[in-house]
């Protein structure tokens, strides 16, 4: 147990700290690390960092902005932009009293020196930017905040989404649109902008670990400094306004976000399956078979990677009903919903941008919409594209969906060059017909009583119970006997000798078939594959598919609506 008052003077004032090791350590990486581990042994877990300031708190007013300057905080955040650069900065510099100093992590805008800078005193930092990370559930935005169990109220804690950026992290800004920061342009969602801020690493090797979409938790000292490239904005003049000055945290430790490898139970009792894939069908018009898909979908992770095959995927359209509910039923089960209106207008706004990309300015790599953390649930909804035209940007929004959909990699963008960058995010798309999208499988929806379906109200413990299933059942890696492989097999090939219509495209319905049986078994909680799971998802592929037939004349009419996007495009029909 730390006594309490070195504790403290550590968390309100981490230059002590930094003085204390700073003599002990020449290089600056080595004193970077011995600082992680005296910080992530002071905070080994989210209960105990719970009593570090957030840099939502630090930023809720320009009197605590001031007051928490230099001050240790925490903050969760995405990774949004790596090509940053490096600062070079000094190291040390003398003080009027004759002693050095360290002027890292934030003390350098206290430290100052007559001197000429010595030459052998100058270290490097890499530079990141990192936002909130997009789509983040109320509930777990909260639980991490409070680094307890999530409120007990979810449905009724689900926060609005704003339209303008958040005024915490940057004070007064112009209301005139033409006058909007360049940092505005590196946030995946317009619509919820969230917080932003630079992130200063003085270890090099855990820099070049972090990817672009991680998610990471960080404590650093708070500064402020302007974007990398705005000093050279309007021709070389730098900016010096307060708008101009973005959060920046000097990284004292990081700690990756990495799923919980904790087996899961299987649901039991009052937070049972059955009632999990009622709460979900309360969102589809209390049709069961949707939501049995719904859920396997949201267990879906791609577990390996074979060139372009992926293995593990499974994107599902649910299409022919409306279902205005199942964002709401979504966000309160994930930590993270990414609602995609298919809008023309929204796809055609020049605004709008599917995938990243770096036009060589000041702003440095522009945020696209799917720039999200893998897991992360995109609800895409074609049911409010309606009638008009996809002009050039519509049409390369449409295509950066397609084509990830297809590859499972998202594609960054530079001046002079394009890097794909594999993903992992989870479809659904609603459509009123076959969509348009390639998505893996169609559902099409069968409303039963919907004034049964919308008196599901789960409880407290119920839905914490489905989270923490959620979250870990995801992440199970799941065996396959060598018997009931042999027995898969064995009934595929019949199948196929019968003409059987499921399986009439050889390894393609048997790959999606698999991928089910897997998603199925680890729903009821299994570490294996069993026949008995194989035999229920074709149960569930041949009603899906016995589905698809009956509403043909629909799906007929969406084909052909596809098939006129797809001409748009300049490809085949999608889907």
């Amino acid at each position: 147990m730390v006594p309490e008052t070195p504790y403290m003077t550590l968390l309100q004032s981490p230059s002590t700290a930094v003085a204390e090791l700073s003599p002990q350590h020449a290089d600056t990486e080595e004193l970077a690390r011995a600082l992680s581990e005296k910080y992530g042994t002071l905070l080994p877990d989210s209960a105990a960092r719970a009593r570090v300031p957030t840099l939502d708190d630090a930023l809720s007013s320009p009197q605590a902005r001031s007051e928490h300057r230099g001050k240790l905080l925490r903050w969760r955040c995405m990774v949004q932009d790596t090509s940053c650069g490096n600062e070079v900065v000094m190291r040390e510099v003398k003080g009027a009293d004759g002693q050095k100093r360290c002027t890292l992590w934030g003390n350098d805008e206290h430290e100052t020196s007559d001197e000429d800078p010595d030459p052998t005193t100058l270290t490097e930092r890499t530079v990141l930017y990192a936002i909130t990370p997009p789509a983040w559930s109320a509930w777990a935005r909260d639980a991490w905040q409070s680094g307890s169990e999530p409120s007990d109220d979810v449905l009724s804690t689900m926060s609005g989404l704003s339209l303008d950026p958040d005024p915490r992290q940057y004070g007064a800004l112009s209301r005139n649109p033409s006058d909007k920061p360049a940092y505005l342009s590196k946030h995946s969602l317009a619509e919820a902008p969230g917080l932003g801020a630079l992130l200063k690493i003085y270890d090099h090797e855990l820099a070049e670990t972090l990817k672009v979409t991680d998610v990471i938790d960080v404590l650093g000292v708070l500064d402020f400094s302007l974007l990398p490239g705005a000093d050279w904005s309007q021709g070389g003049a730098a900016s010096s306004s307060s708008s101009a000055q973005l959060p920046a945290l000097h990284v004292l430790h990081i700690t990756p976000i990495a799923h919980n490898d904790e087996v899961p139970r299987p649901l039991t009792g009052a937070s049972s399956r059955d009632d999990l894939v009622h709460y979900l069908a309360s969102a589809l018009g209390g049709d069961l078979l949707a939501a049995e898909w719904t859920l396997l979908g949201l267990l879906a992770r791609i577990h390996s990677r074979r060139g372009s095959l992926t293995l593990g995927a499974l994107s599902l359209n649910l299409s022919g009903a409306p279902a205005p509910k199942l964002f709401d039923v979504l966000t309160s089960l994930v930590p993270a919903v990414m609602l995609q209106k298919m809008s023309l207008d929204h796809l055609n706004d020049p605004a709008t941008r599917m995938a990243p990309a770096s036009d060589g300015s000041e702003a440095g790599l522009l945020a696209g919409r799917l720039q999200l953390p893998d897991g992360t649930i995109v609800l895409c909804d074609e049911s409010s594209m309606g009638e008009g035209t996809l002009k050039d940007r519509g049409v390369a929004n449409v295509r950066e969906l397609a084509n990830l959909l297809s590859t499972r990699k998202l594609s960054y963008a530079f001046p002079f060059s394009s890097f794909d960058f594999e993903t992992d995010l989870p479809f659904i798309v609603l459509s009123a017909g076959k969509s348009m999208l390639p998505v893996d499988v169609q559902v099409p929806l069968r409303s039963k009583n919907i004034v049964a379906a919308q008196a599901v109200q789960p409880t407290s413990s119920q839905l914490a119970s489905w989270r923490t299933f959620l979250a870990r059942a995801r992440h199970v890696d799941l065996s396959i006997p060598e018997s009931v492989a042999e027995q898969i097999q064995a009934e595929f090939v019949q199948a196929r000798k019968e003409g059987q219509e499921g399986v009439r495209e050889g390894q393609e319905d048997l790959l999606r078939r698999m991928a089910v049986a897997r998603l199925v078994a680890i729903s009821r909680g299994q570490r294996e594959l069993s026949f008995d799971a194989w035999k229920q998802a074709v149960a569930l592929d041949e009603e899906r598919r016995s589905r698809v037939k009956q509403s043909s004349p629909a799906t007929a009419a969406s084909a052909a609506n596809a098939s006129s996007t797809a001409s748009v495009l300049g490809g085949p029909a999608l889907g």
